[in-house]
């Protein structure tokens, strides 16, 4: 009967060790994106931080291609100027890039050519965590958090609402 017992504790530990060593090669691939350096933090780390955004975009002659793909061009010589405080609609069908443009003015992504602007400032000189806590986006598929909406919108916002 000993033997019975324990040659099963045998068996449940042969098959766990598969699972913890699925485990240590997802947190070494977590700790490998958290240790990855990124190249669009501005060199000056205090980078401009304004207080208010205006909320002027421009878009001037972007040429861009994704890092995983450098030699397809996304963009050529794209531009676009988005006015202060109007609506705008990016339109176009499936898979046409609207939201690289959107990632592009979050800062996901560098151009390979030219810049973009908020408020007439390029964007590579502005603090990366400043910026975005002045940029909101609902994207056309939003990821919920656990909680009711009003506790999804008022997510990672640093002064009370309501």
């Amino acid at each position: 009967m000993i033997l019975i017992g324990t040659g099963r504790v045998i068996t449940d530990v042969g098959s766990m060790t598969s699972d913890i060593t699925k485990w240590s090669d997802m947190v070494d691939s977590v700790f490998k994106v958290l240790d990855c350096y990124t190249r669009i933090e501005p060199k000056d780390p205090d980078g401009h931080q304004p207080k208010k955004i205006i909320g002027q975009v421009e878009i001037r002659d972007v040429d861009f291609a994704y890092p995983a793909k450098p030699d397809v061009l996304v963009f050529k010589s794209f531009s676009i100027n988005i006015e202060a405080g109007k609506l705008t609609a990016l339109v176009r069908q499936s898979g046409s890039d609207k939201s690289t443009i959107i990632g592009l003015v979050e800062k996901f992504y560098d151009p390979l050519q030219e810049s973009v602007y908020i408020d007439g400032k390029n964007i590579r000189s502005y603090h990366l965590r400043v910026l975005r806590k002045h940029i909101a986006l609902v994207s056309q598929e939003p990821t919920l958090f656990a909680g009711t909406i009003r506790e999804n919108i008022a997510y990672d916002v640093s002064h009370k609402i309501f």
